[in-house]
């Protein structure tokens, strides 16, 4: 699932002659990289695609973090991958999220990140050279921003 938006009231100034959008529509973000001690050692990131963002009013953005099944071939069955930031608590809202991302090879995953941050996953890799393209839906985390050990 990936997230689209138009910005209307971007501040755009042209430099010989390209144009350089001035404001980021985000505003003020920080990025953040899934460390290892953040994962349960069963899957292993590709170089540079294991960030997320976390803007300045506390959304927690994700790109496409791609990564692998350590053991090749197989499944994850609904087992917990890696953790990102605790989500916030909203009165009367639940705080699990799920949804379905794919591999490079077409084949459907079905995640939940739960109330902790916690990410688990199901479904088969059949490919020895597939890797999961985690898309998920953006989320409010708590503040202070904080993890919740597995």
């Amino acid at each position: 699932m990936s997230v689209f938006g138009y910005q209307s009231d971007q501040i755009l100034t042209t430099v010989n002659n390209t144009t350089v959008n001035n404001a980021s529509p985000l505003g003020d973000h920080t990025f953040f990289r899934i460390r290892p001690e953040d994962t349960e050692n069963n899957i292993t990131f590709n170089p540079n695609r294991d960030n997320y963002l976390v803007t300045s009013t506390n959304i927690l953005i994700g790109g496409d973090i791609i990564f692998r099944r350590v053991a090749g071939l197989g499944s994850f069955n609904g087992e917990r991958i890696f953790r990102l930031p605790r989500k916030a608590f909203f009165s009367g809202f639940s705080r699990s999220s799920s949804g379905i991302t794919f591999s490079n090879t077409r084949n459907p995953f079905f995640y939940r990140i739960d109330a902790n941050g916690h990410v688990f996953l199901t479904g088969a890799i059949t490919s020895l050279n597939e890797e999961v393209i985690f898309n998920f839906t953006p989320y409010a985390v708590a503040t202070p921003l904080s993890f919740v050990n597995f």
